[in-house]
C-alpha cells in the first residue's frame, strides 16, 4: 500500500506539470471566440476516464485480484507511452 501511496503522489504532481502546458497550448491555439468550448471540451475529455473506469474496474475488481489489474494497467501504459516519445521525437526532428 505504500508503494502504491507513493507512486500516486509522483502521478499527481506529473499530472500538474501536464496539464499547465497543455491548458496553455489549447489557449493559444485555439481562436478567441471558440477559447470556452475548447476548454470546456478538454476538461469533460478529461473528466470521463473516472466514471468510466469505475463502470469498468469495480465490477471487475470483484472477479480478478486487484494487484493484477494494477500491473496490467501499468504494463499496458509503457507501449503508449513509448509511441508518445517516438512520435513527438518524430515531430521535432521534422520542424
Amino acid at each position: 500500500m505504500l508503494a502504491y501511496l507513493i507512486l500516486d503522489l509522483c502521478n499527481g504532481i506529473v499530472v500538474a506539470f501536464v496539464a499547465s502546458p497543455t491548458y496553455t497550448l489549447m489557449q493559444k491555439e485555439s481562436d478567441v471566440s471558440m477559447q470556452g468550448r475548447v476548454l470546456g471540451l478538454l476538461t469533460s475529455v478529461s473528466a470521463f476516464g473516472v466514471p468510466a473506469g469505475m463502470l469498468v474496474f469495480g465490477p471487475l475488481a470483484d472477479v480478478v485480484d486487484v494487484r493484477l489489474l494494477f500491473v496490467v494497467g501499468g504494463l499496458m501504459t509503457v507501449p503508449i507511452g513509448a509511441y508518445v516519445m517516438r512520435s513527438a521525437r518524430r515531430n521535432r526532428v521534422a520542424e
